[in-house]
C-alpha cells in the first residue's frame, strides 16, 4: 500500500500527488482510494489489481488499522449459511471508505468496538457471524458451532460478553458460558472425589459391564472396591 502522505518529507503535497497521478496514468500504480495506491500485478493477460487480501494486509501494516470480515462472510465461511455475499464488505477500526480494485469494489465500514474486539481469531468470527444472523437464527447456529470451537475460544467469547449487544450476550451466556461453568464444576467435583479416594476400580466396572448380557449380571461395583 502506497499512501501519499508518507512522502511529504520529500516535497510538497501538490508535487507528490502529481507524481503519483503520472505513475497511475502510466499503469505503474493503481489508485484504490483517495491518497492510496497499490502496485498492479503483471500476469499472462496483462496488468491486474492485487488480491483483496493483500490490499487489506497492506492497509493494516501501513495504518495500524484492524480489518476483519463482515458477519455475512464469516457465517458463510463457518458453514452457517450457503449464501455467498455478492459485495466484499469488511469492518475496520479506521474510517469508512470504498476501495476500487479494477472492476471490484471493496467496502470498508467503520466497525463497533465489539465487532473488532477479538480480531480474526475464531472467537471473533463467531461473534460477527451470530450478530449477522440475528436473534431468530443465531440460537440454532450457536448449537452447530458449540462443538466446533476449542474450549479456549469459547472462554474468550464468554470473557467478552460485557461488550456485546444485550441479546447476543444473553444468548451466548445461556447457551455456552453457563454450560461451560457447569462442566468445569463437575470436573472439579470429580477431581475432589479422586483426591478423597472416592473411586471405583476400573477392572470391576469393566467386568460388570461385560456381565450385563449374562443371565445373572454381577452386582454394581461400589466405591473403593478393588479388583483382583
Amino acid at each position: 500500500m502506497i499512501v501519499a502522505k508518507d512522502f511529504l518529507h520529500l516535497g510538497s503535497s501538490a508535487s507528490i500527488n502529481k507524481t503519483l497521478s503520472r505513475l497511475t496514468q502510466e499503469g505503474k500504480l493503481l489508485r484504490v482510494s483517495r491518497g492510496a495506491y497499490v502496485r498492479p500485478h503483471e500476469g499472462r493477460f496483462g496488468m491486474r489489481p492485487p488480491s483483496t487480501e493483500s490490499v487489506l494486509q497492506g492497509i493494516e501494516a501501513s495504518s495500524g488499522e484492524t480489518v476483519v470480515a463482515h458477519g455475512a462472510a464469516e457465517a458463510n465461511a463457518l458453514g452457517l449459511t450457503t449464501q455467498v455475499p455478492i459485495r466484499e464488505v469488511f469492518f475496520t477500526s479506521g474510517p469508512s471508505r470504498t476501495l476500487h480494485l479494477g472492476s471490484r469494489c471493496v467496502e470498508l465500514k467503520h466497525g463497533s468496538r465489539w465487532q473488532l474486539l477479538l480480531g480474526k481469531r475464531p472467537a471473533g468470527k463467531v461473534i460477527r457471524a451470530l450478530s449477522w444472523l440475528g436473534p431468530d437464527a443465531a440460537p440454532a447456529a450457536l448449537m452447530q458451532l458449540h462443538s466446533r470451537l476449542p474450549e479456549a475460544e469459547w472462554k474468550t467469547v464468554c470473557g467478552a460478553l460485557d461488550a456485546l449487544p444485550t441479546w447476543l450476550a444473553k444468548l451466548i451466556s445461556i447457551g455456552v458460558c453457563r454450560v461451560s461453568d457447569e462442566a468445569e464444576e463437575r470436573t472439579r467435583e470429580g477431581l475432589a472425589d479422586v483426591d478423597a479416594g472416592r473411586v471405583v476400580d476400573q477392572q470391576l466396572v469393566e467386568a460388570w459391564a461385560a456381565s450385563l448380557s449374562d443371565d445373572v449380571p454381577l452386582p454394581v461395583p461400589g466405591l473403593n472396591q478393588v479388583g483382583e
